[in-house]
């Protein structure tokens, strides 16, 4: 199977978005992998070096626990970044942890459609239980509670279970510590509340309204066991297509 194609990898906090959007990256060649998160830190760390009001206004907005309006994170922020990597025609564009709302699903649908990539998107939405509601909000309080950050050059997330006997990362041998906003129960609560009221509607309307297609992949199991279960989802995808163009072929016929 080929893994060539744009992916966006979602799902409510502690699911592994990350963790499985770079083991996807890894395993194309050539592949971008866009983590939505880093690239806002970065454009307000490089925007307030330079004395430039807008990394404070958005650094702002984050301070109170407020959502950055979409037309900053679109016009200021996304539209550049991902200009750029499109323009570089890469094999295959990991999108992690974005789109967050429903405008930012719309605004990705037109981009990829824009430069021809739309069909071969892939949307898979890591979740922790079978439907959302406070099986799924328990089971995040309880990973949260349980997960630490390495500190080293590629920082990933590891679970308590996971660590060293000797403290540190079982990967890179780096420090790690606590996440803060895992830690602080009003963090915790507000991306909960983010999940429910931004991105579940903005994954709704990527399958619903720009016909893109979406498989859910439970989080839970072992690392290797969830990018396995991601690949079999992204298998059933491509059959899907392939089944589709073979019916075409035959109507043409």
């Amino acid at each position: 199977m080929s893994l060539n194609g744009d992916y966006i990898i979602s799902g409510i906090m502690g699911a592994g978005k990350g963790t499985q959007s770079k083991k996807l990256a890894d395993a194309i060649p050539g592949a971008v992998h866009f983590e939505s998160s880093s690239v806002i830190r970065e454009f307000i760390r490089t925007h307030t070096a330079a004395h430039d009001e807008i990394g404070v206004i958005i650094q702002g907005y984050i301070d109170k626990g407020e959502l950055v309006p979409d037309e900053i994170i679109i016009d200021k922020i996304v539209e550049p970044a991902v200009s750029k990597i499109l323009e570089q025609y890469p094999p295959s564009i990991i999108f992690d942890g974005f789109p967050r709302t429903v405008r930012q699903a719309e605004w990705l649908s037109q981009k990829l459609a824009r430069y021809q990539r739309k069909e071969h998107a892939r949307v898979i939405h890591l979740t922790l239980a079978e439907t959302p509601g406070e099986e799924e909000v328990e089971i995040v309080k309880r990973r949260a509670e349980n997960r630490l950050v390495c500190t080293g050059p590629e920082p990933h997330t590891i679970s308590l279970d996971q660590m060293s006997s000797s403290g540190v990362c079982p990967y890179c041998e780096s420090s790690v510590e606590a996440r803060r906003d895992d830690m602080d129960e009003n963090s915790r609560n507000r991306r909960i509340k983010e999940y429910t009221e931004n991105v579940l509607p903005a994954l709704q309307c990527l399958e619903q309204t720009c016909n893109m297609r979406t498989q859910r992949v439970s989080g839970l199991p072992a690392r290797e066991a969830v990018f396995n279960d991601i690949q079999k989802a992204l298998q059933v995808m491509d059959q899907e297509v392939m089944r589709e163009h073979a019916q075409e072929y035959r109507v043409r016929i």
